[in-house]
This record gives structure tokens, sequence and C-alpha cells, in this order.
């Protein structure tokens, strides 16, 4: 059998660095032509794909619909309700569970869950119609102009003042962007029932306000008018026999005001301010409930509820 020496390798053709395969570095130009042109491709079909979604009927109505909804407390609560309901479904699947403590865990995890959120709910109706008066005075205070912070402050301590500025406001040039044309800006929001339900505490005799939370709920949009030109003209109408509407309608120019102040050069963070704090006012009471209070009081509560159930059950 032939033997190969070692040394017959030096013999063997050897390929030049030009004959090997080089690996060019990849221009950072051209991939980033490529990520804009994929982003702008994607943004456009994105664009393109929800401006087709909103045209359809039933999209709109669920804008309209969620449009003067608090839409953050209720994804809160559904998201709270829907962990409880999986570990709910885990408990009663559970093979290490023994199936005499299936039922009063499962009734403890949905007593916690119901607690909790009607807890949640009420707390934050009641926190929303105290938080209103501190919210207007925290947006009054972020504004830069004194004597601009001067005349809301007036309007605070009596709504009816705003009438006063709406009159000067045709005149004098400095009030005419804040204060001008507020009626056009004015609707019936889930903001103004509540002003309408606080000034009734103290026009009590208001039989024209009372009439109006409660036939308000059953108007509906006809053919040439959408439902909030509805209630508008109603409230109008309504108002000019109500102290408590009245009262309502200039507390809500005060505050359209302010909004119409935050789109101003000098409104600074304003607008930021008011969107912020009207999300997070709901996000935190309901992380405060779901988080810290449902330990506190609804676990032991469901506790007692579900020992109870497992001593019929073993009787």
């Amino acid at each position: 059998m032939m033997k190969i020496n070692a040394c017959t390798s030096q013999y063997m053709p050897s390929r030049s660095r030009t004959d090997r395969q080089s690996f060019k570095a990849v221009n950072a130009s051209s991939v980033k032509k490529v990520i804009s042109h994929s982003y702008d491709r994607s943004t456009s079909w994105l664009a393109f794909g929800i401006g087709k979604l909103a045209s359809f009927k039933p999209v709109q109505n669920v804008i309209d619909f969620f449009k003067d909804k608090n839409y953050q407390e209720h994804l809160a609560a559904i998201t709270g309700c829907v962990l409880s309901g999986f570990y709910m479904i885990d408990t009663a699947k559970s093979k290490s569970i023994e199936k005499d403590q299936k039922l009063p865990l499962i009734l403890n995890q949905g007593a916690v869950c119901a607690i909790s959120t009607v807890g949640a709910y009420t707390l934050n109706n009641y926190l929303n119609k105290k938080l209103n008066n501190l919210a207007e005075t925290f947006h009054i205070s972020k504004i830069e102009d004194g004597k601009m912070q001067d005349e809301f402050l007036k309007c605070k301590a009596d709504y009816s003042y705003i009438e006063e500025l709406q009159k000067r406001a045709k005149t004098d040039e400095k009030l005419k962007p804040v204060f001008s044309d507020l009626d056009k800006k004015f609707e019936v929001t889930k903001d103004v029932k509540v002003y309408v339900k606080d000034e009734l505490k103290k026009y009590k005799d208001d039989v024209v306000a009372k009439q109006f939370l409660k036939e308000v709920k059953k108007l509906k949009k006809t053919d040439n008018k959408e439902k909030a030109d509805v209630v508008k003209e109603f409230f109008m109408e309504k108002m000019k026999n109500s102290k408590a509407l009245k009262a309502a309608y200039n507390r809500a120019s005060m505050n359209n005001a302010l909004t119409k102040l935050s789109g101003m050069k000098n409104a600074g963070k304003l607008p930021n301010m008011i969107n912020g704090f009207k999300t997070a006012r709901s996000l935190m009471v309901f992380a405060l409930i779901y988080r810290f209070a449902s330990p506190v009081f609804a676990t032991p509560l469901a506790n007692k509820v579900s020992e109870k159930i497992e001593q019929r059950n073993k009787q």
C-alpha cells in the first residue's frame, strides 16, 4: 500500500488570496433605506386598514359608545374579572385540590372579584365627584398668566361669573380667544351630569333638573340629528327653567374655557396634565382596590363565607 508523505503537501496547488471567497461589509445606508421603506409601507397599510375599519357603521357605533364613557375603569374591571375567572377554572380542573375544597375556593375567588369590582366602581364614582373640584383647582394653578388665573379663580368661586367674562370677551382681545363661543363646544357629557347632581344638593326643589336626569336616558338620535345634538337641545330648553342646570352649564363652560386655553401657545403642559389626570384617576382607584383593599377586606370576608359553606357540606 502506497504511503503518502506529509511533505508532499507542498506540491499541492495553493489558492491565492484573490481566489479565496471574500465577504464585503454590509452597507449601513442601504440597511437604513430598507428599514425606512419597510416602515413607511407598513405604517401606510396600517393607516389604510384602520381607516377602512373605522368606516364601517358597527365600528362607528362602538366609538360613539365609548366617546363619553370612562373606558379605563371598565377595562380594569374586565381584566380583574377575566383573571379571577381563569383562577376559578384552574381550581375546578386542578387534580391536587380535594373535591370538597374546590367549591369553597371557587366561591372565595368569585366573592373577592365581585366585592372588589363593586367596591372599585362605588369608590371611583364617589371620588369623581370629590376630585372634580380638586382637578379644576389643579388645572387653574397651572395657568402661567397671573391675570387669567385670577379670572378662572373667580369663576371657580362663582360659576355664574363666566357669563360676565363671555360678555367682556366680545370686546377684550385677551379674553376673546378663551371665553368666546363656548356654547358651541358644550356637550352633555358624563361630567355635566355629575355637575347637575352636585347642584341639586343646593337646589333640592329643582324639579326640572330631576326630570332632565330621568328623561335624558330615553333620548335617541333622529333621522336628521345625532343623539348628542338631541340631548344638547333638550338640555338648553330645560335650562331656561332650572337653576341647577344653569349652574351646571356655567361650570361646564368654565372647564371648556380651560380646555380652550390649553390649546394656546403659552399653556405649557396644561393639556397633557388635564388628559393625564382624568386617565390616571380611575386607574389608580381600581389598582388600589384590586391590589391593596381586596386582600385586607374582601379576602377575609370571602374566607368566612367559604368556611361556612365547607362546614355545611361536611354536615
